[in-house]
């Protein structure tokens, strides 16, 4: 028997034959052309395009499940990858001036943005390189280079897909009747082969490095889903008690979702908010059906991912009016868009920064750049009078930067007035406190907006100096040090004092272990993804306010993060087994 860790991607056990899904690389050649041939593959170039939209439209159009909404998104994308003209200029100039095949041009083409994106500091960037790759593939097949492959289609029933990766138009077309689980060397929680399981409630492990080494077609395997770890050619002994784990999540789950829909409140009476953390419209279905009660959370970014050109206003507009109205009559929060210049690529033309996490980024890049701050804003207005929007900045420094964009709130709101365009002129106004200096000065920031949300992720990098992706320092990314927590319980204060509303929509809101020293601390809300929801409002459903007040006292008392942590799951796992060993997300 053999044992890999990996990432839990998709809660859930699976037990059942490996399907090993084998990718051969496409070999493209370099061949020069001649002058007079150069016509000739520019146009095979545009005809291997406008084939590639034509089958990435046909898979999105046979999706015939709901719960397919979110992959079609993803293939969304391609579309407009495929219809995007620098795409095309960039290539045919490859061509043009190297007198090259097109074949040759795509890969080289590509390839460039592959090795950029790789090195970017950002995992949900970074993961969008199965987008580029699927394109990349699709294209070159179109040109006349193809590789032997195995396709899911060709997976039994009850198979466990095993690979390299999982590209979006393969998730996109994944036959859940035959398909149990997945596991994958490469990915993140955020790579498409993650999200297509959670999307489809499949168990799964990304990031398992060596499952591809002496693994065949048929070898059993349990996928563990609730703990990362994967087995293969597991015992008789470990197959009889993954199958009554299975059973146990399996009913669990069930149990849980049954009372997914009753608020989040303790039983003496004190309600707080659980919302769910979103990425496009699509979301928004799985959110309600986890039971949030609102979304605490929309990252606008893939409004702006893989793209040359800037959204419209009106693109913004009928993103936000679909999310206002599909989550009515709850609040949706849209955040502000939240990525550094040059990972715009050619739609702001700002240089290479040595250090993006510290330099033109979120709310400095808006402001900066204010005609791509007010179509969005304006999008947001006109959307707000078909729900409860609201609106927030990232990566506030101080409170110049607030009061610069709430002016151009109100710079907007005059100008659409002025147009005669119906728009909510009431749309709270709140921020991300996510940096130092922003938590510090919490008071003074709460007397300009409605509300604070903590995004635990940055702050945490930020208060103890460390850079997450650097494998060296990231043992010292701790939610449960101890200035983290009194960071929080300074900002609650601060803000309760001017009767502002404190939220936490970082991973550590996601976390069951920290959801009643969370609330004891006197967070109001809570925003995670949505299959994390049921598990924290059964937490919150199941205690009382006295309770997760003393954990939280005791925390705060301690002075290691290494005591706080053994006190938090004593205490939680003695109360809540079943949520802790399992939904730790």
């Amino acid at each position: 028997m053999k044992r890999l860790l990996g990432i839990k991607a998709s809660p859930g056990i699976a037990i059942g034959p490996a399907f090993v899904l084998d990718r051969s690389h496409q070999k493209v050649r370099k061949r020069a052309i001649r002058e007079s041939r150069i016509d000739h593959e520019v146009e095979k170039f545009l005809r291997a395009i406008e084939k590639a939209r034509d089958e990435v439209e046909h898979i999105r159009a046979s999706l015939g499940s709901d719960k397919a909404k979110e992959l079609s998104t993803v293939l969304q994308t391609h579309v407009m990858l495929l219809h995007d003209e620098a795409l095309k200029e960039d290539v045919i100039k490859i061509i043009r001036n190297e007198k090259v095949n097109a074949a040759w041009a795509v890969s080289k083409h590509i390839g460039r943005f592959n090795e950029m994106l790789a090195n970017l500091d950002n995992e949900h960037l970074s993961s969008r390189i199965a987008d580029l790759n699927d394109i990349k593939s699709r294209l070159l097949h179109n040109l006349g280079v193809d590789a032997r492959v195995s396709r899911l289609d060709e997976a039994p029933e009850g198979s466990i897909v095993v690979a390299q990766d999982i590209t979006p138009s393969e998730a996109a077309q994944i036959d859940t009747s035959r398909i149990i689980g997945f596991v994958t060397e490469l990915g993140s929680r955020t790579s498409h082969s993650a999200i297509m399981a959670r999307t489809h409630e499949i168990p799964a492990v990304v990031g398992a490095t060596g499952v591809l080494q002496d693994i065949q077609h048929g070898t059993r395997m349990i996928v563990d889903g609730l703990s990362g770890k994967v087995y293969i050619s597991p015992t008789k002994r470990h197959i009889e008690e993954y199958q009554a784990k299975e059973r146990a999540f399996k009913y669990y789950v069930t149990e849980l979702l049954t009372a997914a829909d009753l608020p989040a409140e303790t039983r003496d009476g004190f309600r707080i908010a659980i919302e769910a953390n979103i990425e496009s419209p699509a979301d928004i279905e799985t959110s309600l059906l986890h039971g949030a009660m609102g979304i605490g959370l929309y990252r606008t970014e893939y409004l702006f991912m893989e793209r040359r050109h800037i959204p419209s206003e009106e693109e913004h507009y009928q993103a936000y009016r679909s999310v206002a109205e599909q989550i009515a009559p709850y609040s949706a929060t849209i955040r502000t868009i939240d990525i550094g210049g040059e990972k715009l690529f050619d739609a702001v033309d700002l240089p290479p920064q040595r250090n993006p996490a510290l330099g033109l980024r979120a709310i400095r890049l808006c402001l900066s750049r204010p005609y791509m701050l007010k179509d969005q804003i304006k999008g947001i207005l006109r959307a707000g009078i078909y729900g409860n929007l609201k609106i927030m900045f990232p990566m506030i420094s101080g409170i110049e930067e607030l009061k610069r964009g709430k002016e151009v709130i109100e710079e907007c709101a005059r100008e659409l007035k002025k147009d005669g365009i119906p728009f909510n002129a009431d749309i709270e106004v709140g921020i991300m406190i996510e940096i130092p200096s922003a938590a510090v000065t919490a008071d003074i920031l709460a007397t300009e907006c409605d509300f604070f949300s903590i995004g635990t992720n940055d702050l945490i990098q930020y208060s103890i100096a460390i850079d997450r992706a650097n494998e060296e320092v990231a043992y010292l990314y701790d939610p449960l040090h101890p200035a983290i927590l009194r960071i929080i319980k300074m900002i609650v204060d601060s803000a309760h004092a001017k009767n502002v509303r404190v939220g936490v929509c970082g991973e550590m809101a996601a976390e069951p272990l920290y959801v009643l020293m969370l609330l004891g601390l006197g967070v109001d809300e809570l925003s995670m993804n949505p299959i994390a929801i049921p598990a924290a409002k059964k937490i919150v459903r199941s205690s009382e306010l006295s309770e997760a007040l003393e954990i939280a006292r005791k925390a705060l008392f301690f002075g290691t993060s290494d005591e706080i942590e053994a006190y938090i799951y004593r205490v939680m796992s003695k109360r809540f087994p079943q949520e802790i060993a399992s939904l730790v997300f």
